[in-house]
């Protein structure tokens, strides 16, 4: 369709370039890299329609994971400082989530450590859809610097809630919880875990290896559980 670049159309662009990053059965790469583009052109990222930045997030999100974390860096940034301006906490936790998943994704867990954390601060005593997608990428911030302890503090606080498998953001907390099972040598609980997690993957359509590598996961709890 012709692009009249409305803040309607550019909404429904992210949710396609974020749904398409979850399988190359939906869209290859470079379609992914050229919805966000263009659900992102305008620098209007931050307004005061929750859904509306959510769906810029995760665009850049789908950005990052397609292999251009420097552009969704900066657009993140960017629409976070906007966000701090207006004194938008939800919008200021979604482009932290959005960072903290990127700067994972380049090997830089001290720093996605410190965009997680902003996520939660912000929206701290406030219900928040995205939380266990922020809690998911503190988590493995944590694991990856060797902090197992305070990864499983962290998600002892996590509730029902945060561990919907059926919802993107609960399947993904599940995945993680169930590979710092695996880290922590608890390959029962891993195993369960990753199983379904990656039961709801495969019923969403969900394969691309730069969303969800429970497989990886369940293999070496499996291996682990049979010694």
């Amino acid at each position: 369709l012709p692009s009249t670049g409305s803040r309607v159309e550019r909404m429904a662009t992210a949710l396609l370039a974020a749904a398409g990053s979850t399988s190359a059965q939906r869209s290859t790469a470079d379609e992914v890299v050229q919805l966000a583009r263009r659900a992102v052109t305008s620098q209007e990222l931050v307004n005061g329609d929750p859904l509306a930045f959510r769906l810029w997030a995760r665009a850049l999100t789908a950005l990052a994971r397609a292999g251009h974390c420097t552009e969704a860096d900066r657009h993140a940034r960017s629409a976070r400082a906007s966000a701090l301006e207006l004194g938008l906490d939800l919008a200021v936790a979604e482009f932290s989530t959005t960072l903290a998943t990127s700067l994972m994704i380049q090997g830089s867990p001290s720093d996605a450590e410190t965009e997680a954390r902003r996520a939660l601060l912000a929206t701290e005593g406030r219900p928040w859809i995205g939380r266990p997608l922020a809690i998911a990428a503190l988590t493995d911030a944590l694991s990856a610097q060797g902090q197992m302890d305070e990864s499983e503090a962290l998600l002892a606080t996590c509730d029902e809630s945060d561990l919907v498998p059926w919802t993107m953001e609960g399947r993904a907390l599940l995945e993680h919880r169930g590979r710092l099972r695996a880290i922590q040598s608890r390959p029962a609980e891993a195993l369960a875990d990753l199983l379904l997690a990656g039961h709801h993957a495969e019923e969403g359509g969900i394969d691309n290896p730069a969303v969800t590598c429970w497989r990886a996961g369940a293999v070496v709890a499996f291996r682990t559980q049979h010694r």
